[in-house]
């Protein structure tokens, strides 16, 4: 750094020198010098935003012990850039680099790369975890100007939900992915805000106790894996119209849909099967098919539709029968067996 300590930086032209500059520093190297000199922003108009900024609040699972968030940006002229940001200071012991990011002084060190990568990666430890990751993507945000173009949200990584949930690249991504949540006012609000975008959420296992407070558009507007549903509140063409929705999309990742229901008739269930043109469950269909996950609660008498999902995998309707009613509905995913092989 002490090399660059006395250009004056601004007064270098944009057009040759600082392209030139761009072109031949390292993106580490360029982020280190806007941070640590009084001219940031001329580094901010020689900078060219990349293709690709993923944001990941989940450590990956080859390196979960290691506990990191991560920034990875890909750029059209340079390497990938990885940066990573830990919450413990073990890793920093006689770390020299220092990154000045607003108000964070992250004590940072370069280090090679892992699995393969033929890139370093950047590592910084800071303090306040949640907030300051935020803060940091929003400073990329406006020095690079660009947003998020996926965000990724691991199990159990929020702890605070309310400020997450006023973080306009959490509403604004094109592509969200959140490993699992239970947190029902949460999730209802981001769909009804993201859908107001015309954006999709995905959230690999979800569950909604009270969607009462969602319309039926935002609430279609959520993938899953996995997802579970409390309708006891809510009238029956609310869940017919959802199930209708829920057809009409493709979810290649879906496995099964599991919804509390409000102790349905027969003729009820019935009306349902017929509203969406499903098919009476075929017991042939265990011949040639099987589920593509081992639901143990989908008993084999619960199955009472079917309807297929694509050429290849059907669609089964489940319903659970009590002394009131039919208290549940679940969908399930079945996929040909595999041919036994010759011998």
């Amino acid at each position: 750094m002490s090399l660059f300590a006395h250009i004056n930086f601004s007064k270098l032209p944009v057009p040759t020198v600082g392209e030139a500059f761009w072109k031949c520093t390292k993106i580490d190297e360029f982020l280190n010098l806007a941070t640590n000199t009084p001219h940031t922003a001329w580094f901010q108009k020689i900078a060219v935003a990349p293709t690709k900024f993923s944001v990941n609040f989940e450590t990956p699972p080859e390196a979960r012990s290691r506990n990191y968030w991560e920034i990875q940006m890909e750029f059209k002229d340079h390497v990938p850039f990885v940066w990573r940001f830990h919450s413990h200071p073990e890793l920093f012991g006689g770390a020299k680099m220092k990154l000045k990011i607003g108000e964070h002084q992250l004590i940072s060190r370069l280090l090679p790369g892992d699995h393969g990568e033929y890139y370093p990666i950047l590592h910084s430890y800071m303090t306040k975890y949640q907030t300051g990751f935020l803060e940091i993507v929003d400073w990329l945000r406006k020095f690079f100007k660009c947003e998020p173009t996926d965000i990724k949200i691991g199990t159990e990584c929020i702890k605070n939900y309310d400020e997450i949930l006023h973080w306009q690249p959490l509403l604004n991504t094109p592509k969200l992915i959140i490993s699992e949540s239970n947190q029902s006012q949460f999730i209802t609000e981001l769909l009804e805000r993201r859908n107001e975008k015309q954006l999709r959420t995905h959230i690999d296992f979800a569950e909604i106790r009270n969607p009462r407070s969602v319309s039926i558009e935002a609430l279609s507007s959520l993938d899953y894996i996995s997802g579970r549903i409390d309708f006891t509140n809510l009238d029956s063409n609310f869940l017919t119209e959802y199930v209708r929705n829920f057809l009409g999309r493709k979810n290649s990742k879906f496995h099964v849909f599991r919804g509390a229901i409000p102790d349905w008739t027969r003729d009820q269930v019935n009306a349902f099967g017929t509203d969406l043109n499903l098919e009476p469950f075929d017991v042939d269909l265990n011949r040639t098919h099987k589920p593509v996950d081992n639901f143990n609660d989908l008993s084999n008498d619960s199955r009472m539709f079917q309807k297929r999902k694509n050429e290849w995998a059907v669609l089964v309707f489940h319903f659970f029968q009590n002394k009131e009613g039919f208290y549940k509905i679940a969908i399930s995913v079945w996929s040909p067996k595999q041919p036994r092989p010759r011998h």
